[in-house]
């Protein structure tokens, strides 16, 4: 039987975005919007969330910009679950700089690849984190005209 590696990616906020994907040939993706209540019941409710094998979370900064823009306390929440569901599941957790992110998961790249979820701009954002999770852990490469494709 093939191993299959399920990711879990997470744009933390008032409204949360999660993209996972399974990796076993096709790799499927679902994507999610929720708010925090429905996030909690959606990381603890087994028969939702299935074998997750990776949670990866958009790193949050706090900065002077950032509370006069907003102050989102639902998203240090969110990241606690976050945290806390890996914790419980001995599964690694990683945080992702939005930064690095949105320069390698482009919306053509994530066209090309099939993982473009439009009218979802959280889920999208949490399917931009999960690309690179994949990109930077070799599970996706790029052919020499720049399309992705599952390695």
């Amino acid at each position: 039987m093939t191993r299959r590696w399920r990711i879990l990616a997470v744009d933390p906020g008032n409204t949360t975005g999660i993209a996972v994907v399974d990796m076993a040939y096709p790799a499927v993706l679902e994507t999610h919007e929720f708010d925090y209540e429905d996030v909690a019941d959606f990381m603890f409710n087994p028969i939702d969330r299935g074998a997750i094998d990776e949670i990866v979370c958009e790193h949050f900064y706090v900065d002077a910009e950032t509370l006069k823009k907003t102050w989102q306390a639902d998203t240090f929440d969110v990241i606690g679950i976050m945290r806390y569901t890996a914790y419980i599941l001995s599964i690694p957790y990683t945080h992702q700089p939005p930064s690095s992110v949105k320069k390698l998961a482009t919306n053509d790249r994530l066209i090309k690849i099939g993982w473009w979820t439009p009218g979802q701009g959280h889920a999208q954002d949490a399917t931009r984190h999960l690309f690179y999770r994949c990109v930077t852990s070799g599970l996706i490469g790029f052919e020499a005209d720049d399309t992705p494709v599952f390695r």
